[in-house]
C-alpha cells in the first residue's frame, strides 16, 4: 500500500505521465508483435519445416534485436538528461555524434554474420540447417538497420513525440503486413525474411523524417 500511494503521489506531481506510459508500451507491443510474428506467419502459410528455419535464423540474429533494445534505454535517459542540460544544440550533437558510431557497429556486425553466420549455424544446428543461413543474412540485416536507427525512437520520445513515434510504428507495421501477404506466396519463407528488412528500414526512414524535423524544433 506505501508504494501505491508513492506511485499515485508520482501520478500527480507528473501530469500526463499516465498517458505518456500507456503509448509507449502500446508502441513496444506493436514493435514485439512485428518482429516476432513471422514464425507463426510462416509456420501456418509455408510449413513447419520453413518455420523451424525461420526460428533458428532469427534465434541467431536475435541478439542484435536485444541490443537495440538495451540501447535504446540507455539512449532515452541520455537524451533526456542532455536535453535538460545542453539544449536543442547539446541533443543535435549527442544525435549525430551516436549516429556515426551506431552506423559504424553495423557496419562490423553485419560483416561479422555474413562471415562466421554459416560456421555458426552449421555448429550449433547441423548441416540439415545451412538452408536457414541466407534467412540469417537477411534477419541480421534488418537487426542492423533497426540498430543503427537506435537514436531515433529515444529522441522523438524525449520532447511531444510519443504520439507521434506510436502511430508512425503502427503504419511500419501494417507495410510490414502487406509486404508479407505479397512476398510469402511469391518466395515463401525468404519472402518472409525480405519483408522483415523492408519493415525495417521503412520504419527507420518514418522514425528518422520525424526525428529531424523534432530536432529542428528542439530549443
Amino acid at each position: 500500500l506505501s508504494e501505491w500511494r508513492q506511485s499515485m503521489q508520482a501520478w500527480r506531481a507528473h501530469p500526463g505521465i499516465g498517458g505518456y506510459l500507456l503509448i509507449t508500451n502500446a508502441g513496444s507491443t506493436v514493435t514485439g508483435l512485428a518482429q516476432n510474428i513471422g514464425v507463426l506467419v510462416v509456420g501456418l502459410f509455408v510449413g513447419p519445416v520453413a518455420a523451424g528455419l525461420f526460428r533458428i535464423a532469427s534465434q541467431l540474429s536475435g541478439a542484435m534485436t536485444k541490443i537495440s533494445t538495451l540501447l535504446s534505454r540507455a539512449i532515452f535517459a541520455e537524451v533526456n538528461r542532455v536535453r535538460s542540460a545542453a539544449g536543442g544544440d547539446g541533443l543535435r550533437h549527442l544525435y549525430g555524434r551516436t549516429n556515426r558510431l551506431l552506423y559504424l557497429t553495423g557496419a562490423v556486425i553485419l560483416a561479422l554474420t555474413a562471415l562466421l553466420g554459416k560456421p555458426v549455424l552449421l555448429l550449433m544446428s547441423g548441416a540439415d540447417y545451412s538452408p536457414a543461413y541466407p534467412l540469417m543474412v537477411l534477419l541480421a540485416l534488418a537487426a542492423v538497420i533497426n540498430m543503427i536507427g537506435a537514436m531515433n525512437e529515444p529522441t522523438l520520445m524525449s520532447g511531444d513525440g510519443a504520439w507521434t513515434a506510436f502511430w508512425l510504428q503502427a503504419l511500419a507495421t501494417l507495410f510490414y503486413g502487406a509486404v508479407m501477404m505479397i512476398a510469402l506466396p511469391r518466395f515463401g519463407v525468404y519472402g518472409a525474411a525480405g519483408a522483415m528488412v523492408a519493415y525495417a528500414l521503412v520504419r527507420q526512414i518514418l522514425l528518422r523524417a520525424a526525428t529531424g524535423r523534432h530536432l529542428d524544433r528542439a530549443e
